[in-house]
């Protein structure tokens, strides 16, 4: 797809087609308008909004320019009854028990570790181990109850052994009679959508989203290959990258409203890019409204995920990467909107039929072809990045909806957070989040109780004439009673060296403001390390850290 063709728009409903097509000509009369889709979202505004997205071509046939374009959406952010309108920006993935023979395995590729150490560090053992390992005894639990999950990247290789019976079916569909039998506007949508060339063509040429989406829902005990998270899970394939797993803003945002529409109760978003979108955010608005919980990766670049879409965005679970030594992985982002770290190193999972995305996607250069592919029939592949943190944290919510399917998106969430194993800085850090997953925990975590505390950043402000540090994040729970606001020097301070700035029983929700610091505490240059403290009528205490590097 060529990203500078696409615009999406957020008009009114009294805005009609018609209307914005004699809009656009009045802008840009050599221009020759094709509208993909419009959907009505409702997730910010009082009364329903649309949102069409339109791909655009000279009349002669020509392509516009990356300019033009993005001038006739500047322009279109002005008219009467129009929200926005932006471009498409890129987005690219993020990549660098049972008898299941490579379960039980170790050292396929010379390794010292199993070949699925991520699997088992995080809980998952034999299935007969129940209540120490996080799969159930009984598998047809799964299997009574599939929960769907929806893979929004580079296809999924359907015809993969290890996938049989393991993606969506839409049977609503009659298969090949080119007829919109379900009438969700689109034709054929038997396996889910290709957004990226608008046909029902989700095949993975890349590899990227097969490997993916065999770490959620391989099959397993069945003798052969892996072992997948959620055995009893379902695969919604939603194409919107090419073999080298670039994508764009709108692709992603049409597939995350067809994932919602059409059933799916846990969204996999491995990829990121740098420049936000608006659409992307309602889009996670719109799976919010309608309980689906939407599992996003960090980024590789070791950069502020502040700064990264879709991390950056607001109302996802954002996943960071972590070493074999439970550790963050080198490259993997950080920051706020961290919720919670899983493995992301050497994660061995599906190899879609005649690929080997490390090669194509030419982030290595030291990487020789067919280094990754692993097992004598070549059908495994073994990567590392948070695009494959986050299918181990996509899966186990999963199984948690698929064990316990009356519970909302959010109960899932705090079930995650509350339960992971705590890792690198003590409390909720900028690094791993609320910390390592620990899908054992997780499944037997108390649904209806939270305590949360997060900085989401500390910056100077002026008041009545002084400087003081304002300190924003959260602190709240089910059972909430205090909170305090502390500071003491260095980067790991003693339990009895911190020094209480403030203290209080009210509440503090999304990136409100905990308390301000005057700067007259920081007595001497070098790294200091600020605090929140929460604690509950259970007296339970959680903690969340920051530090501050003064010169």
């Amino acid at each position: 797809k060529d990203l500078a063709k696409y615009i999406s728009v957020e008009t009114s409903l009294g805005l009609s087609q018609e209307s914005l097509q004699e809009i656009i000509k009045k802008i840009s009369p050599g221009t020759k308008l094709i509208f993909v889709n419009s959907d009505i979202v409702r997730p910010t505004y009082d009364a329903p909004t649309r949102i069409w997205t339109i791909r655009f071509q000279q009349v002669d046939g020509s392509r516009l320019n990356d300019k033009e374009i993005e001038d006739i959406a500047k322009k279109l952010d002005k008219i009467e009854g129009i929200f926005w309108a932006e471009t498409a920006q890129p987005r690219e993935g993020d990549s660098t028990g049972p008898d299941d023979p490579n379960f039980q395995a170790r050292g396929s590729w010379g390794q010292k570790y199993e070949d699925q150490w991520a699997l088992r560090r995080v809980g998952f053992r034999s299935m007969d181990a129940e209540p120490t390992s996080a799969w159930p005894a009984d598998i047809s639990r799964l299997q009574a109850n599939p929960c769907i999950v929806a893979v929004i990247g580079s296809g999924v290789d359907w015809t993969h052994p290890e996938l049989f019976r393991q993606v969506w079916v839409n049977d609503q569909e009659i298969p090949h009679n080119g007829i919109d039998d379900d009438s969700n506007g689109f034709v054929d949508d038997i396996f889910g959508w290709n957004f990226r060339d608008d046909n029902n063509d989700i095949m993975d040429r890349g590899g990227h989203d097969t490997h993916v989406a065999g770490v959620i829902a391989a099959r397993s005990n069945n003798g052969r290959g892996i072992a997948g998270i959620n055995p009893g899970g379902q695969i919604m394939a939603l194409k919107v990258a090419n073999f080298k797993a670039k994508a764009d803003s709108i692709s992603i945002s049409q597939a995350i409203i067809y994932a919602v529409d059409n059933g799916a109760r846990v969204i996999n978003i491995s990829y990121s890019g740098e420049s936000s979108s608006r659409f992307e955010q309602r889009a996670i608005e719109y799976a919010q409204a309608h309980d689906v919980l939407v599992v996003a990766s960090a980024g590789n670049k070791a950069i502020d995920a502040q700064d990264v879409a879709l991390a950056g965005n607001p109302g996802l679970l954002t996943v960071a990467g972590t070493t074999t030594k439970d550790t963050r992985a080198a490259f993997s982002n950080w920051g706020q909107p961290v919720d919670l770290a899983a493995p992301c190193m050497d994660i061995l999972s599906l190899r879609a039929r005649n690929t080997d995305f490390l090669l194509h996607m030419g982030e290595n250069p030291n990487y020789e072809g067919g280094a990754a592919i692993v097992g004598k029939g070549k059908e495994l592949y073994r990567a590392s990045g948070t695009s494959f943190a986050t299918p181990i944290v996509s899966g186990t919510a999963s199984l948690i909806r698929s064990l316990h399917p009356q519970l909302a998106a959010d109960q899932v969430r705090h079930m995650l957070l509350m339960s992971a194993d705590d890792i690198e800085a003590e409390g909720w850090d900028q690094y791993t989040g609320s910390g390592l997953l620990n899908a054992s925990s997780a499944l037997s975590a108390d649904p209806d109780y939270f305590l949360l505390a997060r900085i989401a950043k500390v910056t100077p402000v002026r008041r009545d004439g002084k400087l003081l540090l304002e300190v924003r994040g959260e602190a709240h729970g089910t059972e909430f009673e205090n909170r305090w606001l502390q500071i003491s020097f260095g980067n790991n301070p003693a339990k009895d060296a911190w020094t209480t700035i403030s203290q209080s029983d009210e509440i503090v929700e999304a990136s409100d403001v905990l308390g301000t610091i005057p700067l007259t505490q920081f007595n001497q240059p070098g790294t200091w390390s600020i605090r929140v403290l929460v604690q509950d009528g259970r007296k339970t205490v959680r903690q969340a850290r920051a530090s501050l590097n003064l010169k």
